[in-house]
């Protein structure tokens, strides 16, 4: 559908966009389903009728093309991530305080992910407060947030389990500190965590998938922080199972 191209109002600037992501959230808005409900702009179509339309997408990245009126920058040509609803399209207008300067060096494809994902590993790494020698395990653990929890719950010194279904999926996670598990069924999984884990234990899971693979028998019983660690066919007793949100790996 061609729009008009929108003019950015006082505080406000124009983003012409060049790369955005396909989040699960954004399937769930298109669908209806993301508790976040459409902005509709109605469109008289020359019948007496109004017809409307509403733009997808959470998070892009474009070139700031031009400033509203009182708006100081980004400058016009710089590089930016953009949080706002409705990066879907060619151009956004947002406040300026919805953009963020991209580095030098750092590609549009990179930068269209910065301002969702990120934040998600941040808080989960933040709230399972796991510290040197722990275990986490994570499901759909090829996704990106999944990457990006690996890489900061390393740096805290936390060893990473991660389930994914192929081997060369596996072998793009490899690095110290973690352990990728190829598991093809959820049967298949409390027999994987008990060889990478010898007499060790699981301390958190963090779980993209639900369904029958986190049933606890799959990998333990999923206690409250301080509770009791009651016996599992799995030898693995998270203190906690973080359900989440984002996509299995693909």
């Amino acid at each position: 559908m061609d729009l008009p191209r929108p003019e950015p109002g006082p505080g406000e600037v124009r983003v012409r966009l060049s790369a955005r992501p396909v989040n699960p959230s954004d399937l769930l808005f298109v669908q209806g389903s993301y508790g976040r409900d459409a902005r509709f702009t109605l469109r008289p179509n020359g019948g007496g009728q109004e017809s409307g339309w509403a733009v997808a997408g959470f998070e892009g990245a474009g070139i700031v093309d031009a400033l509203g009126p009182g708006t100081s920058g980004p400058v016009p040509g710089t590089l930016v991530a953009v949080s706002a609803t409705g990066t879907w399209q060619e151009h956004v207008c947002v406040p300026g305080t919805s953009v963020i300067p991209v580095s030098r060096g750092v590609s549009a494809e990179a930068a269209c992910q910065l301002t969702v994902n990120p934040f998600t590993a941040h808080l989960l790494v933040r709230d399972i407060a796991l510290g040197p020698g722990d275990t986490l395990l994570l499901t759909a653990g090829a996704s990106a947030v999944s990457r990006m929890v690996i890489r900061l719950a390393s740096e805290r010194g936390v060893r990473c389990l991660p389930v994914v279904r192929h081997r060369e999926q596996a072998r793009a996670l490899t690095r110290p500190g973690t352990r990728p598990l190829t598991v093809g069924s959820a049967d298949a999984l409390p027999g994987a965590v008990r060889g990478a884990l010898e007499h060790g234990r699981v301390d958190a899971v963090l779980d993209a998938v639900g369904g029958g693979l986190s049933a606890p028998r799959r990998y333990g019983a999923c206690v409250p922080p301080g509770g009791s660690s009651p016996t599992a066919c799995c030898p693995v007793t998270p203190s906690w199972c973080v359900p989440t949100t984002w996509s299995s790996d693909r």
